[in-house]
């Protein structure tokens, strides 16, 4: 196994783009949990837009960054950019045309739930 196996590659506040655990049920105890594959690549193509992701690191936090910006990252924006410049897989919905907003990695026709923990109620206004 490579040594970064169980990690995820996110763009956050503070950090900008940078390596984390990716044992999610761990780090996030107590919260809901959601994860997405996208349905029509290969293994091999989900660990190159992996590897693409990686090579982003130390690259700044930007919220919001439009889709055609590669020089900085919000975390729904770098999983589309990975699979957008790696499979050319365009995980965007338009429902925030020009950018990408996290719950849209879930509800495009690209994607499936590969994992969930319900644990709260979630609400949107």
């Amino acid at each position: 196994m490579a040594p970064d196996y169980y990690m995820t590659y996110e763009a956050n506040p503070g950090s900008g783009v940078a390596a984390q655990n990716g044992n999610y049920p761990v780090r996030f105890n107590n919260k809901n949990v959601w994860q997405a594959g996208v349905t029509s690549t290969t293994v091999a193509q989900d660990a190159a837009a992996a590897q693409w992701a990686r090579n982003q690191i130390g690259k700044p936090y930007g919220f919001p960054a439009a889709l055609s910006n590669r020089s900085k990252f919000c975390c729904s924006h770098l999983v589309y950019a990975a699979y957008k410049d790696v499979t050319g897989v365009d995980l965007d919905t338009n429902s925030f045309p020009g950018f990408i907003h996290p719950f849209e990695l879930f509800s495009s026709p690209e994607t499936t739930v590969t994992y969930l923990r319900y644990l709260h109620e979630v609400t949107y206004s």
